[in-house]
Order: C-alpha cells, then structure tokens, then sequence
C-alpha cells in the first residue's frame, strides 16, 4: 500500500517508518525509542558525509563531529538547557507523527516509546 502511495521517484520513503506506518493495516504495537546515542551523535552532533546525497562509500554522516554537541552526546547529563530542548522537541515531533497517523488510534494498537542514551536491553 505505501508503494502504490506514491510516484515512482518518491517510493523510497516507504523505507522510512513515518511513511510507512499509516499504511499499516495489521495490528501494529510499536516497540522503539524516542532518541538514543545514534541519533544524538548523527543527528544532533553530525555533518552530512561529503558529497552528500551522492557521496562515494557507504558513511551517511560525520557522527559526533559538531563540537557543542561532543560532551552532550557522551555525558547526557552534561547537556545545557538549549539541548535538553532540542532533543525534547524531537521527542514531541516524533510522538506527534506517531499519533496523527491513523494507525496509531485504531482499536488494539498502542506504543511503547522510551528515551534511552544507550540500547542495553
């Protein structure tokens, strides 16, 4: 169903979770973290790989190389206001993504969203 979504030169959203989710029909309990150190150290603290998207290679990022985030991604508890805020922003995105799909409010489907630095489970 995602794939017939969208034109041909737009499928590969169907990779993506957000795109792909609201074409669920099964019943569907999302087990996954809001953020962790992988997208803190990519997202927050990383620049995009030379020659991006069309880079050589497989790296997709420079992770952890944006030095006002380097002590944030590896001491959570070292982070300033500014960043909590961040990172608190991307939870409630996330969340709100989740939520206005119409996937996640049909009738035995749930979530269980959690914010861990690292995966130890």
């Amino acid at each position: 169903a995602c794939i017939a979504a969208y034109p041909a030169d737009e499928q590969w959203k169907c990779n993506f979770a957000q795109y792909t989710y609201p074409h669920i029909k099964a019943p569907f309990f999302a087990v996954n973290s809001a953020y962790d150190l992988f997208q803190i150290e990519c997202i927050y603290a990383g620049q995009v790989a030379p020659g991006f998207p069309n880079q050589n290679g497989t790296a997709n990022d420079n992770c952890n190389s944006i030095s006002p985030w380097q002590n944030c991604v590896e001491h959570p508890n070292d982070c300033n206001s500014t960043q909590m805020v961040t990172m608190n922003k991307y939870i409630t995105d996330f969340k709100a993504d989740m939520q206005s799909a119409g996937t996640y409010n049909k009738n035995g489907n749930g979530a269980f969203i959690h914010s861990c630095h690292t995966h130890c489970e």
